[in-house]
């Protein structure tokens, strides 16, 4: 692995006989380690590496990413290598429109398909993220209490009002490039698709509904019993989900066929 991919993607498990690798994308502020409890969970059958951007943990002192074509450029450049052995894609939250875009710009490049590619608390890439929006003009008070009501913030955040200017770069990066990404439909790509929910989430069956259309054959849907943020909630269903539904996945996966 060379220097820039160990910048970008960090090994949360060390899977010595893992037949597949799988890649989480964390929400918007977060880094790698918001994995780390999913990692312990995982079945020895899959080892998990996570999504190290810029602006945050290991990489604080660098500054957040500002364009999403680059930002896309440098995480297909770092996934690309491990493509020619089983490997699956895990976005939460706001990170699961750069998992799809990630496997979008991989499949573009000639790379084989993920086994799977699996989304979490977010809506499809085709419906516009109004929040995001909302987000980007609001002074830091504003900003902080609107995704504080929106749940899923670290309890490390919520305690320690301090540490929010510390955190709010990143937060604000993010947000930005969502509220400007613009969807492109002829360059939609299909894959196996797998839409995780808790099943007390009201967006649930709408961002099924609209995930559908990503999907290289029927999407699948997996609720769990739990909070709303399977992240924090429910760490060890969400393991054994990711372990079961990656069971087997030894061979790679030809190239998707796009829409284009």
């Amino acid at each position: 692995m060379t220097d820039k991919q160990w910048n970008w993607l960090l090994r949360l498990n060390d899977r010595s006989r893992a037949s597949v690798r799988l890649f989480g994308f964390p929400g918007a502020g977060a880094g790698p380690s918001a994995f780390t409890e999913l990692a312990r969970r995982l079945p020895p059958h899959v080892e998990l590496w996570g999504v190290a951007l810029p602006g945050r943990e290991a990489r604080f002192s660098e500054p957040p990413p500002s364009e999403l074509e680059p930002l896309m450029a440098q995480l297909t450049e770092s996934v690309l290598p491990f493509t020619n052995e089983p490997y699956a894609l895990f976005g939460y939250c706001s990170g699961a429109l750069l998992a799809y875009l990630t496997a979008q710009h991989l499949i573009s490049s000639g790379a084989p398909a993920p086994s799977r590619l699996f989304v979490a608390n977010y809506p499809p890439p085709h419906v516009v993220n109004r929040t995001a929006r909302e987000l980007a003009s609001c002074g830091s008070d504003e900003f902080w209490a609107k995704i504080i009501s929106l749940g899923g913030v670290p309890d490390n955040i919520l305690e320690l009002e301090d540490l929010r200017a510390v955190f709010e770069p990143a937060f604000r990066a993010d947000y930005r490039l969502l509220a400007r990404y613009e969807h492109n439909a002829r360059a939609e790509s299909r894959f196996p698709l797998t839409i995780v929910s808790s099943d007390r989430d009201p967006s649930a069956a709408h961002n099924v509904t609209g995930w559908a259309r990503y999907a290289t054959h029927t999407a699948q849907h997996e609720q769990i019993r739990s909070g709303r943020w399977l992240l924090s909630e429910a760490t060890e269903q969400l393991g054994a989900l990711l372990g079961r539904l990656l069971a087997g996945h030894t061979e790679v996966t030809p190239p998707a066929a796009s829409s284009r």
